[in-house]
């Protein structure tokens, strides 16, 4: 399945830039059918790096970064993205998040992955050597995807990237934000953006601490429904 955006043009050189998706039909089918099996009937299709791109430029509409990083590390896939001037230049998913830093957590620890997952998540004082420790091991080849793929980038556009923004559930991990600024060799900024979104929680929820840090993909996905992004 294949769907596509013009980006750019210049009608001069006859020359256009377009940005091509292409996904497995029985990828798309097998989704489509989880979710009407649940009585839930799908609008939208998108992937997710598209909608982190949407939600970051929704939001930071005014920002005079030419080229930067956005990185939204999930629990087993990450996906990342190089911009220049607002357009999105380089996007790649990697198979690499923060079940990673689970693993070696109960390594190290020598625990199930759902104790390490508790501890991970509730980072006690005792234990934060241990937490920082995994989360070098269990970034380790993500970081080293993204540092790959910035050189790449660099390389082919003569440029160089400033700042790479994260978000996701895998950032919350303790030291996560150092490791990987060490990791790729760039500043790392935790992107939340927390005075722009208006949070109203439904009745008898309970909204945990960091939230807000894995709300942009939905973010985006929302504002492909109201018309507020590119397609």
């Amino acid at each position: 399945m294949l769907d596509y955006q013009v980006l750019k043009q210049d009608p001069l050189k006859k020359e256009m830039s377009i940005l091509l998706a292409a996904v497995k039909r029985d990828l798309v089918n097998e989704k489509i059918k989880f979710l009407k099996d649940l009585g839930i009937h799908p609008e939208v299709i998108d992937l997710d790096i598209f909608c982190l791109i949407n939600a970051f430029l929704a939001l930071n509409p005014e920002s005079d970064e030419k080229q930067f990083g956005l990185l939204n590390i999930g629990h087993r896939v990450s996906s990342f993205a190089i911009l220049d001037e607002g357009l999105p230049v380089f996007v790649r998913e990697i198979m690499s998040g923060g079940q990673g830093i689970t693993k070696a957590l109960s390594e190290i620890r020598v625990l199930s992955e759902e104790e390490a997952g508790l501890l991970k998540v509730n980072k006690p004082e005792n234990a934060q050597t241990d937490l920082k420790a995994a989360a070098k091991a269990g970034f380790e080849s993500l970081g080293e995807e993204i540092r790959q793929s910035i050189d790449y980038v660099e390389n082919e556009m003569k440029g160089e990237l400033k700042k790479v923004y994260v978000s996701g559930g895998g950032v919350l991990a303790a030291g996560a934000l150092e490791v990987l600024a060490a990791e790729i060799g760039r500043p790392v900024s935790l992107w939340k953006d927390p005075g722009k979104v208006q949070l109203v929680a439904a009745e008898g929820s309970q909204w945990k601490e960091g939230g807000l840090v894995s709300f942009p993909v939905a973010l985006g996905m929302t504002l492909r429904g109201l018309g507020g992004s590119q397609k």
